[in-house]
């Protein structure tokens, strides 16, 4: 495999040492739900995309809108204007399953013909920004100001035109090890016997996760004062949340640092850092920011567990929950 994918199982090896060793230190399994008392389980397991929207700022929303049914979803579609693409997703998600970008009214109704309407899905405006970033942020509860642990861009996966290969040939040639490419032949049906120009670049789909092929390029160096303060304002424009991250597009790195963007996902405590996977990260700094990570969290338990109005889930509700993403994502 490449050493630009870092595999994820990595990251969640390591986590589970670090999450044992702080279960029993605080005697209890669900001891991270108390950082992010506004999310079921503190955003760890099968908390609702809708339920964590209304988290957050009015001004920083897309348009979304639950569906249960696809007649459902085309009445949405045609009620609220919405044009597209748009973005249809499963309200209980994980690393991108289930993520469709839907081009025109032919592939909705494969869309719609294809997936299982017992669970509930999402309906969203598609944000057509240039850049899509994501945003590790974290906040001690006595601290009067937080801080980025980790600060990304994403590069979704594309294929370079070589002025004589069609874009099937070049995605028959495209080596990702995590792209579908019989699916992606699929959606690009109509593209397929196009034939891209010397070094042009044709994007294969923009849904950025890394699951899905898209890869991160670590923007550490670029956290400063203005990023962190447009963070702060946005944490205390959504109660509740001590530690989470946000994937949000803007259409430059300056208008990130103005506020001025539109958040897709929240993610609160099952959020990673996601520089680790940036292609020139070691495996020994990745060690460290994971156990940074963890660390951190482990301070935010540690200044609230004496607060008497904070109970913390039994240990039945956590299995209930985590057997709930399993069957999600099935």
């Amino acid at each position: 495999m490449d050493r630009g994918y870092w595999i994820s199982k990595h990251y969640y090896y390591q986590s589970l040492v670090h999450y044992f060793i702080q279960a029993i230190r605080f005697r209890n399994i669900a001891y991270f739900s108390v950082c992010n008392a506004a999310i079921p389980f503190g955003g760890m397991l099968d908390d609702a995309k809708s339920d964590v929207y209304d988290l957050i700022g009015d001004r920083y929303l897309i348009k979304s809108f639950s569906v249960i049914s696809g007649n459902e979803l085309i009445e949405l579609i045609d009620q609220n204007k919405l044009r597209f693409p748009i973005v249809l997703k499963p309200n209980i998600g994980f690393k991108g399953y289930g993520v469709h970008i839907i081009k025109n009214l032919n592939q909705l109704h494969r869309c719609i013909a294809d997936i299982d309407f017992s669970k509930e899905w999402l309906a969203q405006e598609y944000i057509d920004y240039a850049h899509e970033y994501s945003i590790l942020y974290r906040r001690l509860p006595d601290s009067e100001v937080g801080e980025i642990s980790s600060f990304i861009e994403k590069e979704y996966p594309y294929v370079t035109g070589d002025g004589s290969s069609s874009i099937k040939q070049l995605l028959d040639k495209y080596n990702n090890p995590f792209i579908d490419k019989e699916s992606l032949k699929s959606d690009l049906s109509a593209d397929l016997n196009y034939i891209p120009l010397i070094g042009e670049k044709y994007i294969l789909h923009r849904i950025g996760n890394y699951s899905r092929g898209s890869k991160f390029y670590s923007l550490q160096d670029q956290i400063d004062d203005m990023l962190t303060a447009a963070m702060d304002t946005f944490y205390q424009e959504s109660k509740g949340l001590y530690f989470f991250r946000i994937d949000c597009k803007a259409q430059s790195l300056e208008a990130l640092r103005q506020g001025k963007f539109k958040i897709m996902e929240l993610n609160g405590l099952k959020s990673e850092p996601l520089h680790i996977y940036d292609p020139s990260s070691t495996i020994a700094g990745n060690f460290t920011i994971i156990k940074d990570h963890w660390r951190f969290i482990r301070g935010i338990v540690a200044q609230l567990k004496d607060n008497t109005k904070i109970s913390l889930p039994k240990a039945k509700d956590s299995f209930r929950a985590l057997k709930n993403i399993r069957s999600a994502v099935e």
